[in-house]
C-alpha cells in the first residue's frame, strides 16, 4: 500500500518573467513501511521534496497524497495536523532546545500533539512514554542531561525518539549523519533499520553511500528530477 504518492509534482520560484524550477514534474510513490534513500547533489531539490513531504513547504503544481488523502487542498490548521500526528522529523543539527533535558525535550513532541486530539493524556503518561522510547534507544543513564552534555551521537538519537514517540507513522531524515563520526554514523543507521522493522516509514536524504544501502530502495534527484531509482 502507497502511503505517500506524488503526482506531477513541481515547485516553481519565480523571479519577474523568470522560473526557477527546484522540482520539476515528479511522479513518485512511497510503500508503507519502505526505507527510502535520497540521494543528488547539492542544490539538486532533495531538501525541497523532503519539505514538501513534511508539509513545510507547498508545491506548485500537482497532487501529493498521504494515506490516499489529497494534501494540496488542506488548509494550515489541517496541514499541522498531519505534522503532529502522521510525520517525524530528524534534522542533521539535530534541533533540540539546549535549555530543555533529554526527557523535555522528546515530551514536547506529546504534548503538541496532545493540543489536537480530544483523547489527551496525562504530563505523567507523557512522561513515562518519553522515558520509554529514550531506552529503547540505549539513552537510559542520559535521561535529564542537557543537549550540551551529549555527544553528537547521543543528540541524534534524542532527535530520534522525539520523532518516534508519538507513533508516528512516516519519519522524515534531512542528513542524519552528516554531523557524526563514521562510529557514530553506523551505529545511527542501525538504529534507523531497526526503526523500520517496526513498520515506520522512512525517508531519508544523504549523501552517505553506506547509509544508502541500508535501504529498500534509492532514488536520485538532478536537477530537481527523479532520473534514477533501484
Amino acid at each position: 500500500m502507497d502511503i505517500i504518492k506524488l503526482k506531477n509534482v513541481s515547485k516553481i520560484y519565480t523571479d519577474g518573467d523568470n522560473k526557477l524550477y527546484a522540482l520539476s514534474d515528479i511522479t513518485l510513490s512511497i510503500q508503507e513501511g519502505e526505507m527510502l534513500a535520497v540521494m543528488g547533489a547539492s542544490g539538486s531539490g532533495k531538501s525541497t521534496l523532503l519539505n514538501i513531504l513534511g508539509c513545510i513547504d507547498s508545491l506548485t503544481e500537482g497532487e501529493y497524497y498521504f494515506k490516499n488523502n489529497l494534501v494540496n487542498s488542506k488548509k494550515s490548521v489541517e496541514l499541522s495536523k498531519l505534522r503532529r500526528n502522521d510525520i517525524g522529523f530528524i534534522f542533521q543539527n539535530y534541533s533540540l532546545i539546549q535549555k530543555y533535558n533529554v526527557v523535555e525535550n522528546v515530551m514536547l513532541s506529546l504534548q503538541y500533539k496532545n493540543l489536537s486530539t480530544h483523547n489527551r493524556i496525562s504530563k505523567k503518561e507523557i512522561k513515562n512514554k518519553a522515558i520509554k522510547t529514550l531506552i529503547d534507544l540505549g539513552l537510559k543513564e542520559k535521561l535529564y542531561k542537557l543537549p550540551s552534555n551529549l555527544s553528537g551521537g547521543e543528540q541524534q538519537r534524542v532527535a530520534i525518539a522525539r520523532a518516534l514517540v508519538g507513533d508516528k507513522r512516516v519519519i522524515l531524515a534531512d542528513e542524519p549523519t552528516g554531523a557524526l563520526d563514521k562510529k557514530n554514523g553506523q551505529q545511527l543507521i542501525n538504529i534507523l533499520k531497526k526503526v523500520n522493522e517496526l513498520g515506520v516509514t522512512l525517508v531519508i536524504v544523504t549523501h552517505d553511500k553506506t547509509v544508502a544501502n541500508k535501504c529498500t530502495r534509492t532514488i536520485y534527484i538532478e536537477d530537481g528530477k527523479v532520473v534514477n531509482s533501484i
